[in-house]
């Protein structure tokens, strides 16, 4: 943007960001520069930490500062000092599309590819894939995950390590069009994997197979524990409004923890425990998966057994797998009032419904009724009342309605 002048439309920004021609001679003049006799170091900070007392001040705002030179110590380790082996230019990126054909399309109806002991698993081809993208769901069920608010932090936990250890795996991917992320589903992990389709299946294998393996250290679960800590903590300071939607969602969908239980959960979990957890989380699964988008069966059902090798050791039964509470009010109850206080500014009220069975109608008008509200309540208190407020109808009013009624 501070360029644009510079340089003409029909280039820009092309001129101003690479290279007209290659002339060595300027390179190496550029790079005699970069000594540490022609560096400058700036530092921000107050005199009670850095020990140095400004003695200049600036013309235009006045601001104190001191200049100080670098101390011969450090110029000499600096030029003393060797390359290190760990810099170094990256690899070829593996994850890098090289055919971005499409395969034939094959119809919309879902494909069952495995139904066993160790999981289900579907593929689709998907007409609305007309780019060469794909999405891989694959949700994982074990024992050592629960409906409890210990289970979730222990596999947030898990989640957080997993993301770093792969961190240069994912970054790589996601420069060449892949993304990869994790969750936690109704007593499930979650990964998702979705982007350009050829090299998807190697981003699978990449994770797949890191996900029962090394468990982190007990500094860096250290570390793990003190960032959740911090985001429980934070809940405390959220909006009223979505502390609200927050308590509302425990109580309806009872497999929900709030931000203050886990933060209760998270204060009796030892490293000890979280290392027994690691051990056994794979031990016995049952599999989950759906492949769409632009592949062909054949690769689906390569892609299924790769999470089979990786993930399924011991088959979970299904008898065992716990199933989603959601609250069910009787006939002609209510209503109900549930207060709690917060330490956050500002108030918060949340009125739900429950409509019954699902239905198309009853969701278009949901839908209209959504608008209507929005409209009122700006009018009202916006342009009325000039206050300030967060107003939403949301289609957990019907969803939660369509999940009682089943």
């Amino acid at each position: 943007g501070d360029t644009v002048a510079e340089e003409d439309l029909s280039t820009y920004p092309r001129n101003s960001l690479l290279s007209t021609q290659y002339d060595p001679a300027k390179i190496a003049q550029v790079g005699a520069l970069l000594t540490p006799q022609r560096c400058t170091i700036s530092l921000v900070a107050s005199p009670e930490l850095t020990k140095v007392s400004p003695n200049r001040r600036e013309r235009w705002l006045g601001a104190e500062y001191a200049i100080r030179p670098i101390p011969e110590e450090w110029l000499s380790r600096w030029n003393n000092a060797k390359p290190n082996e760990n810099i170094r230019l990256a690899g070829p990126n593996p994850f890098l599309p090289e055919n971005l054909a499409l395969v034939e399309e094959t119809g919309s109806t879902p494909t069952l590819i495995a139904d066993g002991d160790l999981g289900t698993a579907y593929y689709v081809r998907s007409p609305e894939f007309s780019v060469p993208n794909s999405i891989y769901h694959i949700h994982i069920l074990t024992p050592e995950i629960r409906p409890t608010a210990r289970s979730a932090v222990l596999a947030s936990l898990y989640i957080d390590h997993l993301t770093d250890l792969l961190h240069p795996t994912l970054a790589a991917a996601s420069t060449a069009g892949l993304s990869c992320s994790f969750g936690l589903d109704r007593s499930s992990l979650h990964l998702e994997i979705s982007g350009y389709s050829e090299k998807a299946p190697l981003l699978l294998q990449g994770v797949t197979k890191q996900m029962p393996l090394t468990p982190p250290t007990q500094e860096q679960f250290a570390i793990y524990v003190a960032r959740h800590e911090k985001a429980y903590l934070n809940a405390e300071k959220e909006l009223a409004a979505r502390q609200a939607k927050e308590l509302i969602d425990s109580i309806v969908n009872q497999d929900k923890a709030t931000q203050r239980e886990k933060l209760a959960a998270l204060k009796n979990i030892t490293y000890e425990d979280f290392l027994q957890f690691h051990q056994k989380l794979f031990e016995t699964t049952y599999l989950k998966a759906l492949f769409a988008g632009n592949l062909s069966l054949k690769e689906a059902e390569s892609a299924w057994l790769d999470v089979i090798h990786a993930l399924g050791h011991a088959p979970y039964p299904k008898e065992q797998h716990p199933q989603t509470k959601i609250l069910h009010l009787p006939d002609g109850s209510g209503p109900f009032q549930i207060a709690q206080t917060t330490e956050a500014q500002g108030n918060a009220a949340i009125l739900l419904i429950e409509e019954g069975n699902f239905t198309y109608q009853k969701r278009a008008a949901q839908e209209i009724l959504s608008a209507i509200l929005k409209e009122a309540f700006f009018n009202e208190l916006r342009t009325k009342q000039k206050t300030g407020y967060i107003a939403e109808a949301g289609r957990c009013l019907v969803m939660q309605a369509q999940l009682s009624g089943r």
